[in-house]
């Protein structure tokens, strides 16, 4: 090489650095955080623009569950360790036979779906029962409710769905950078080149179904061998604009998409809105039907004293020999058949109690506790 190549070399060396640090900047900015933060930034605010009538305003809330919630997650977003594959599932899984076969499942491990500590979060007393009243049963209710929290969710993939929609009519660019190095020949005849080549450009799709695509192509190439180099650069810009006439054409066609999304989030707001409304008043009703049972063994539990108190007399009676026994052992069995349903109030109670979760009617609980409630 002479002494009039390295300027140019080190010219080919500044723009080779140039366009690598471009692209690491680049790799950077396209991260798990920087995306998810994006989506929840522009979602959120696609939310906020639909809330416009009171009818189906709804409380500002993350689409992520509460930590301390069933449907809790602690960890990392960004990192979230992987879930634990199902057993019988496995075996048919092509790749189970390598350990670890998904990227990051080693450093991410691995957690169950569900957070097992969640009934530690739910506030008891000191004897370790838990206080059901009303503004407790609509905490838990929300605590525990996976129906609620799919609500949420859907609100969220509906806005994100309008997000990816609007992004088709928005200004997309995009750019490339090559670097190729070759070698010719041996001795004499032996030539090394490297080629330098970018292209870069954006591209508009517009609301009558026109599509703009602007590029910009820059080729370098620095050819040397040892006693002479030469350098060629070649650039060329490429401008097109295509407007349909026929086949989806015009606004009134190429915006039907966005708009479909577009109403459909606020139809899912909706659907939220409403959803919460039965939501309460189911809680309200479940909460309202153990109190009436629970006031039903309480009057039951009068009965029984009632009962036992009038055999009491009646054993009096009896060995005073003023009622036959007779008398007394149609009231042991009155007194019988009250406890035998105090029993069965009891069981229902406890039944109620324990229920699992179902469609529109969520829980207050699924483990077996105590649960005092005040008379309203």
């Amino acid at each position: 090489m002479t002494a009039q190549d390295e300027p140019r070399v080190r010219r080919i060396s500044r723009w080779a650095h140039g366009f690598l640090l471009a692209g690491m900047f680049m790799m950077l900015g396209c991260t798990r955080h920087f995306y998810r933060s994006s989506a929840d930034r522009e979602t959120y605010t696609i939310e906020r623009q639909r809330m416009t009538d009171g009818r189906w305003e709804l409380p500002p809330r993350p689409v992520e569950a509460d930590p301390r919630s069933r449907m809790g997650d602690s960890y990392d977003a960004d990192h979230e360790p992987i879930p634990l594959d199902e057993s019988a599932a496995r075996q048919f899984q092509v790749t189970a036979g390598m350990p670890f076969e998904f990227h990051g499942w080693k450093k991410r491990g691995m957690a169950p779906i569900e957070n097992p500590n969640w009934p530690d979060y739910i506030a008891r007393e000191s004897d370790g029962t838990v206080l059901l009243n009303g503004p407790s049963a609509m905490r838990i209710a929300m605590f525990t409710s996976r129906d609620y929290q799919t609500q949420v969710e859907q609100v969220y993939f509906s806005s994100l769905a309008v997000t990816l929609a609007r992004f088709q009519f928005f200004v997309q660019g995009f750019g490339g950078q090559g670097t190729i190095l070759r070698q010719f020949g041996a001795g004499k005849t032996e030539n090394n080149q490297v080629q330098l080549s970018t292209l870069d450009g954006f591209n508009l799709t517009m609301l009558s179904g026109a599509q703009l695509l602007t590029s910009f192509a820059n080729q370098l190439v620095f050819e040397f061998n040892g006693k002479k180099g030469f350098q060629i650069v070649t650039s060329s810009i490429l401008v097109q604009l295509t407007q349909p006439l026929m086949q989806n054409a015009f606004a009134r066609i190429v915006t039907q998409g966005l708009s479909l999304v577009e109403r459909n989030a606020l139809y899912t707001i909706r659907t939220f809105a409403e959803f919460r409304r039965q939501f309460y008043v189911n809680v309200v009703t479940s909460y309202l039907q153990l109190l009436s049972q629970l006031q039903g063994i309480r009057n039951q539990e009068n009965n029984l004293r009632q009962f036992q108190r009038n055999l009491e007399e009646q054993d009096a009676l009896v060995r005073a020999g003023l009622v036959d026994a007779l008398q007394r052992d149609q009231t042991a069995f009155s007194a019988q058949s009250a406890s035998s349903t105090l029993l069965q109030l009891q069981a229902n109670y406890q039944t109620a109690l324990d229920a699992q979760p179902s469609v529109g009617r969520p829980a207050f609980f699924v483990t077996s506790v105590n649960v005092p409630l005040p008379l309203l």
